[in-house]
């Protein structure tokens, strides 16, 4: 008998409770198919269940009839269904291909720099939690019912451990019992917390910061505060995790497994887990100066064009210190008597705390409609860290005399009011280049 139970114990594994709610903090990441899931957008769902996904593993392979089952049933009832992999094994590319092989049609988030993961405190494929939107705990972590173990499979389950969390988050309840832990693959989470502890603040921390930040959040640039010292970034240390996590910072969505991209302006993978593993081992200042202070921060303008051949003044612009401004559309009579080339243009916020972003064209003419006439003969435009437009060599964009210069001003508030005084710095060829350069927009509104 002792034997016996023994060898239940081991088969059934240790039994884990749902007596200590944890918290899920929020986070973004692509799925398979390159869609964007951030995890507090689903706000208003019943429930949000997860389960850890890997390729190739036989358990989660088996269940997947099972978890498909469950999201049929419980999905028109507010429920939002999510399978995670954060195996370092295991690619975008790679993950795609299983699901197509498997048929999942469920969006597998992808875990690229196992930070989620760690988060979540995953440890075996397989596992399903349950989070409750209202306070964002989880309020089941465990198996999805027991028909599936490592040796065997029954045809039907006798618990339905993840069903029974449903219906009771349903109910307005929570899950009040204790389950089994799930059985899965391993997922493998480098334990490098000691070598955290280790991270140089001022030979890997500051340098990261001052190469993909400090042009932003220096006094009079766009960042609502300043990366001037080792204090400033401990500080504000728990909210750059937050903004790592959620990819709001640096602001750069473009998908990184479509291609490259010119003037890329996003952190890798690699940056990226390094300041949040620095962060979550305590921000340790350890030894050296800090470059913060020793490194001038680089010029907010500094795009070395030299004196502009011609400059336009936009309309001044007062932005309210709270509410919604409508996008703006200012526009210049152009003052040539002659046609140029252009091969650079610098847009300059007057007030660059409340710009969020300019569009600048020509057109003939002005109307009602004059927001679609930016994209007539596009110049360029500004973004927070990006406002130097100089033109690939060997190209300009063509401007005949007369007509006008077009912006969309799009300005956002920050609680206190200001006026905007945009203007636009214009540099010419000396003679036509090779190539007419044309802009071509592609907007999904979806």
């Amino acid at each position: 008998m002792r034997f016996q139970a023994r060898l239940l114990c081991l088969l059934i594994g240790p039994l884990a409770s749902t007596a200590t709610l944890a918290a899920v903090d929020n986070f973004r990441l692509l799925d398979h198919q390159g869609e964007s899931h951030d995890l507090y957008y689903y706000s208003d769902a019943t429930a949000i269940v997860i389960m850890v996904h890997g390729n190739g593993c036989p358990i989660v392979r088996n269940l997947l009839p099972d978890f498909a089952a469950l999201r049929a049933d419980y999905e028109a009832k507010g429920i939002e269904f999510f399978l995670l992999n954060a195996n370092l094994q295991d690619t975008r590319d790679s993950v795609l291909a299983e699901a197509e092989a498997w048929q999942i049609d469920t969006p597998i988030l992808i875990d690229e720099t196992q930070l989620i993961g760690a988060s979540l405190e995953l440890s075996r494929t397989a596992e399903v939690l349950v989070i409750n939107p209202g306070s964002w705990q989880i309020v089941y972590r465990g198996p999805l019912n027991d028909r599936v173990d490592f040796e065997r499979a029954l045809d039907l389950p006798r618990n339905t451990y993840a069903r029974d969390a449903l219906d009771a988050v349903i109910a307005g309840g929570s899950p009040a019992f204790e389950h089994p832990a799930a059985k899965g693959c391993l997922v493998n989470f480098p334990d490098d917390r000691e070598d955290h502890a280790r991270i140089s603040y001022a030979d890997t921390i500051a340098p990261i910061l001052i190469e993909n930040c400090v042009k932003c959040h220096q006094q009079g640039s766009i960042g609502s505060w300043a990366m001037s010292e080792y204090l400033m970034i401990k500080g504000f240390a728990p909210m750059i995790r937050e903004v790592l996590r959620t990819g709001r910072m640096p602001p750069w969505h473009a998908d990184p497994h479509v291609g490259s991209w010119a003037n890329e302006g996003g952190l890798s993978n690699d940056d990226r887990r390094t300041l949040v593993h620095w962060i979550e081992a305590g921000a340790p200042r350890g030894e050296g100066s800090d470059p913060l202070l020793n490194t001038p921060p680089p010029a907010v303008s500094d795009h070395g064009f030299g004196e502009p051949d011609l400059v336009i003044e936009l309309d001044p612009f007062d932005v309210p210190a709270t509410g919604v401004v409508d996008y703006q559309y200012p526009f210049v009579a152009n003052p040539l008597d002659r046609d140029v080339w252009i091969k650079a243009m610098v847009v300059e916020p007057g007030a660059v705390e409340v710009v969020h972003h300019a569009l600048v064209g020509t057109s003939t003419e002005v109307s009602a409609d004059s927001d679609e006439r930016i994209f007539d003969n596009y110049l360029g435009g500004y973004a927070p860290g990006a406002q130097d437009n100089a033109l690939p060599e060997g190209t300009g964009v063509f401007v005949p005399k007369g007509g006008y210069f077009n912006a969309q001003m799009h300005y956002t508030p920050y609680g206190r009011s200001v006026t905007d005084r945009t203007r636009l710095l214009l540099y010419f060829h000396d003679t036509p280049p090779d190539t007419y350069l044309r802009h071509g927009v592609v907007v999904n509104p979806l």
